[in-house]
């Protein structure tokens, strides 16, 4: 699962998607605000920081700021667009350059563990167990397996126009949509704790976790994580027993025990 969902963030026509989203997602607004007076100026690993979106963000909150990403193109260019910035080419499931207890927190932004295969997803969540201080922050957004998923055969996954070439567009894109689907469906997974979908992201490239909230408080308490807490989508704070099927992905918070 993790190789070909590799390649995709190495894909430099990907990296310059990314490189396009500044902003903080609403759920971000609301956990930040939550934490800034705790973990203010105290060490921060950013997880899977991709282009960089959340990059000026954190550093409003502590300039003790490291961030990393498995995709080599993608740290490339965090470093040439914030010169100056602790940045590294590092794979979440072995994060052995960082000490025991390094971080204050561990920020993994916009779905990026659930690109990973299942094992792997454990094997994350204990490196960052590792690397946080005890009563250390943990936040992270995974999809949600409430949320429904269209197939890459649904209309809606082209965009109507009357522009005759942005319409050709749109029909070479479904259609490849198509191709990427039938190859990658096999490899999708229907769990009684978790999925493995082959959503639309980047037109069907990617396999994607997916996971209900009751499940993933349970995966938390499981590797050792406690106080987990919900956002929805719209930066609600919510609870595991609460049905959502309008949020795609949720953020957790969680901390390391004291």
């Amino acid at each position: 699962m993790n190789v070909p969902n590799q390649q995709v963030y190495e894909d430099a026509h990907i990296v310059n998607i990314y490189a396009n989203k500044t902003a903080l997602f609403a759920p971000e607004e609301t956990i930040f605000a939550r934490l800034k007076p705790s973990v203010a100026d105290q060490p921060v690993l950013d997880v899977g920081v991709g282009a960089g979106r959340t990059t000026p963000h954190v550093l409003t909150i502590s300039k003790d700021y490291t961030g990393v990403d498995y995709a080599a193109e993608m740290v490339e260019h965090c470093q040439r667009r914030f010169p100056g910035v602790r940045f590294a080419t590092c794979d979440a499931r072995d994060m052995s350059a960082y000490r025991d207890g390094q971080f204050a927190w561990v920020l993994f932004s916009f779905n990026g563990i659930d690109y990973v295969s299942p094992t792997d997803r454990l094997k994350v969540l204990q490196e960052i167990r590792r690397i946080l201080r005890p009563g250390g922050w943990l936040v992270f957004s995974t999809h949600n397996a409430e949320k429904a998923v269209y197939s890459a055969f649904h209309l809606s996954n082209i965009e109507f126009t009357p522009h005759p070439v942005r319409l050709g567009r749109e029909v070479v894109k479904y259609f490849t949509g198509w191709g990427n689907h039938l190859r990658n469906r096999k490899q999708e997974v229907l769990g009684p704790d978790y999925c493995i979908r082959n959503d639309n992201a980047h037109n069907y490239r990617l396999l994607t976790y997916y996971i209900s909230k009751a499940s993933q408080v349970k995966q938390l308490e499981t590797q050792g994580f406690t106080d987990a807490q919900i956002v929805d989508r719209e930066g609600r704070w919510t609870d595991a027993a609460t049905p959502d099927a309008s949020s795609s992905w949720i953020y957790y918070v969680a901390r390391k025990p004291a």
